[in-house]
This record gives C-alpha cells, structure tokens and sequence, in this order.
C-alpha cells in the first residue's frame, strides 16, 4: 500500500488547514488502485496554517501498520460465500512508500528540504552558498548533477567541473542522527530535522524507494517562479547585486553612470511590456478540448501588472507543458526560448 500525504497550499488568508492522509491498495488492479472505492482515508490532520510535527498524528498509523506486518488472523474472505464455502486468512499488508509535495516530504521523512543540506540524497555534499543580498542559501552548482562529459560542463566555470556526490543509504542516515542525538554535530547543518516515525517499522530502511514526490505540486511551483521571472516580478536590485556577488550574468550587473546614479539593464530572461501583454492575450484566447484543461482566462485580472494567482495546479500543469512554448515563440531571446521548451520537455 501507499501513504499519500496531501498538505494544503499556503493561504495567507485562511487560518485553518485540513491535512488528509490517504492509503492506497495496491493489492487491486492497478486501475482500480486509484478509483474512489479503494482509496482509504487513513486520518486527518485538522490544526493552525503549518503543522509542525506530523508525527504525533501518525504513530496510531504506524501501529497499525506494524500490526499489519506482523498478520492479523482470523481474516474472513466475503467473496468465497459465492463458491459456497468460507475462507479465514492471516491479513498481512506493508507500506510501500508515502507520496506527498515537497514541503511534506520534509514533514514525513524528517529530512531537510531547504537551507544547508538540503537534498535528501546528497545531504551536506550539496553545494551550497550563502547569499548577502538575498539573505538566502543559493545552489549555484547545478551542473554538478550532470555526466562529466556533458557540453554544459565546457564553459570553463570552477563549479562545472565538480563531480555528482554519492547518494547516500538510510544506513548513513541513521548514524548521521546518532551523531546529532549525542552533540557531535549541530541539528541545523545535519540534514535531518527529525528521526522519522516510520523507521519503527522493521522492513522500512531495507526498501529501495521510501519518498515519492507528487510531480503535479512541483510543476506548479516551478512554473510559478518561472513566470515571475519572465514578467520581471522578482527582479530588482537585490537580485542583480546578487549575480554580481557570484559572478553571473553580467549583462544584467547594475550600471552606474558618471552621476553615480544606478540603473538596471534589461535582462535577457525578462520579457519587455509589450511581449507581456502579447503573452497574456494568447494564453487568455486559448481554449481547451473538454477535460484537457480549464480556462485559463479566469485567473486573469483586468489590466493587473501580476501574473494571476487564481489558477490551481492542474493548470500550471497545462501551462508549462503545452501552452508556454507556444506562446513565447516569437517573445524574448533565442536563449530564454529554448530554455523553456527543454524544460517543458523534461516535465512532459
């Protein structure tokens, strides 16, 4: 079976947040799996804006699963009474793996999803770097995770040449939290918020794959941050003196004049106010074949200088897959075009 672990969106506005815990039955055809009448509503988590330890909730659970683990007897099977006699069984069942966002990812695996240390596979080999301006970590070298070989890695910069860490066992996991129980190292630089609960049950460190991350959360916060990149809306000077803290994208550092006034270039990632409004009319104008899509024209505010924020994630999903590409195919720099279409490519 599966624990899929759905935590809400963050709402500014809502005081409230209902987290539902879900259990799916992989001991059914795999298209029944997902049909209302398999799927099992485990518990639900009602509490503030941020649950900050999920744990409590789950330890009924993870007794029940260890119980599962371990048989139930005297199990009865209702379809036999139509071959005219009764079967009893011992029931025995094992988690799978949980499937959640990445923000409940960090929640039910207790490991680290942002700041230092913050992949769970790489652990503190993540190159990572502290930002002044930002007052942020940053991740400059994504190169690292590509093949020594790649045409990326040519551009001569010190951070391509780094090679990909070694993806790190449970087993190393698990020592690495006896070293933060026992104050050999900091929690904070550890990696690991917590010992997750689901290490209680005995099968769980042997299983190949622990953690699914639900891909549909993941496109829409990327295409989110992309689009605001593209429209400008997280470009200002902080983030220009940023590139020139670390040494990239020097067409868009901050110009001075003789003056001393300061002023920002147009970036090449940033789409001019015409293209904007062009981009938005043709998203605006699309329309779907009935169940592919909804209409996208509904997040839009009239004449509004913002991307809508009214489109759910379903729709992010439409954006950058399909419908991105297509209408920035004649907007901003060749660079900017391709990038996005290898990045649609790759979510497809």
């Amino acid at each position: 079976m599966r624990l899929v672990v759905d935590s809400p969106a963050v709402q500014h506005s809502s005081s409230h947040s209902t987290w539902p815990v879900v259990l799916t039955n992989y001991n059914v055809p795999p298209w029944l799996a997902s049909k209302k009448g398999f799927l099992l509503l485990a518990l639900i988590i009602p509490g503030p804006k941020k649950v900050k330890n999920i744990h409590i909730y789950l330890e009924p659970l993870v007794e029940e699963l260890q119980q599962l683990w371990d048989g139930v007897d005297d199990v009865y099977d209702g379809r036999t009474e139509r071959i005219g006699r009764d079967i009893w069984f011992t029931l025995k069942g094992v988690l799978l793996w949980t499937m959640h966002d990445y923000p409940g990812y960090a929640q039910v695996s207790g490991f680290q999803t942002s700041g230092y240390a913050a992949c769970p596979t790489c652990g503190p080999a993540l190159p990572v770097a502290r930002s002044s301006h930002l007052s942020k970590q940053v991740y400059m070298s994504y190169s690292t995770y590509l093949p020594m070989d790649d045409p990326l890695r040519s551009t001569g910069a010190e951070r391509n040449n780094v090679a990909p860490p070694i993806p790190l066992d449970m087993n190393w996991w698990e020592q690495r939290w006896r070293d933060v129980e026992e104050d050999h190292i900091p929690a904070e630089r550890a990696g690991l918020k917590r010992w997750s609960i689901l290490h209680r049950l005995p099968y769980w460190k042997d299983l190949m794959i622990q953690h699914l991350v639900d891909p549909m959360h993941i496109e829409a916060n990327v295409t989110k941050s992309l689009i605001k990149r593209i429209f400008g809306e997280k470009d200002d000077k902080l983030a220009r003196r940023a590139c020139e803290e670390f040494g990239v994208h020097q067409e868009a550092w901050i110009q001075v004049s003789d003056g001393g006034i300061e002023s920002l270039p147009p970036a090449p990632w940033i789409l001019t106010t015409e293209e904007r409004k062009i981009c938005k009319k043709c998203i605006s104008e699309i329309r779907f074949p009935t169940g592919f899509g909804s209409c996208l024209r509904k997040g839009f505010e009239k004449d509004g200088p913002k991307w809508p924020s009214a489109l759910k994630s379903h729709d992010y999903h439409i954006l950058l897959q399909y419908v991105l590409p297509i209408c920035l195919q004649d907007l901003g720099t060749q660079d900017l075009r391709d990038a996005i279409c290898d990045l649609s490519v790759l979510m497809r």
